[in-house]
């Protein structure tokens, strides 16, 4: 498969992989995600996924590192458009704010004082693993960075998603059934949701009942 991410480095060790598959009213959309997640030896993550239409070339890509604590250091989000332009926008995450690199322009993004960060892949879901305080548990709002998409370009932009954990599941994982997490979430434009994660903060099933759309996780392996 083609690819426009980083490589993987020889001190990446894999800890698990899959892939999604697209539905809408139960049939699939030909779109399926492909994901890998490496850790390296400080205990830092890297995260990349590829959205593929029918074949091999990538529409979207996700690239992210999270430092050992957690924390988002650097997200690389590519995407192609209709008419062919290829677009990427690179986030490096400071203290307080994020440097924005998309094209030959830099620019400051000022963060809140709790964020998390969102790929607009299935993958990247895993935000609310981070994001959400599951010992509060309720309703709560968590702010996310993100890659905006509109008028033909790529831009900074900065969400809001009300999520609130609703109940533990039994969810499929790479070695059968095990504990997970169900999510009720709601986003200004996109509307209501449900997100099913499983007890390593990997999505299961992703849902967005208005557009009878779903994502499955038809794939995965765990390494560690």
């Amino acid at each position: 498969m083609d690819t426009i991410l980083p490589p993987v480095e020889p001190d990446e060790a894999l800890v698990a992989h899959g892939v999604y598959r697209q539905l809408r009213r139960g049939k699939s959309t030909r779109i399926q995600e492909y994901w890998m997640a490496h850790a390296l030896p400080d205990g830092a993550l890297i995260w990349r996924s590829q959205l593929v239409f029918g074949g091999t070339t990538p529409i979207s890509a996700c690239y992210l590192l999270r430092d050992p604590e957690g924390r988002p250091v650097q997200m690389v989000f590519y995407w192609r458009w209709q008419d062919g332009r290829d677009d990427l926008v690179e986030y490096r995450f400071m203290p307080d704010y994020a440097l924005v690199v998309h094209g030959t322009e830099t620019q400051t993004m000022i963060l809140p004082a709790s964020y998390e960060v969102y790929g607009w892949h299935t993958i990247t879901e895993n935000f609310l693993w981070a994001g959400y305080d599951r010992r509060l548990q309720g309703r709560q709002t968590v702010s996310l960075v993100a890659p905006g998409i509109q008028h033909g370009t790529l831009w900074p932009a900065l969400l809001q998603v009300d999520a609130e954990l609703d109940r533990r599941e039994i969810v499929p994982g790479p070695d059968g059934p095990q504990l997970g997490y169900g999510f009720a979430l709601r986003m200004p434009e996109i509307g209501d949701q449900r997100l099913h994660l499983d007890a390593h903060g990997v999505p299961v099933r992703w849902v967005l009942p208005a557009e009878y759309l779903s994502v499955e996780l038809a794939e995965y392996a765990r390494s560690g």
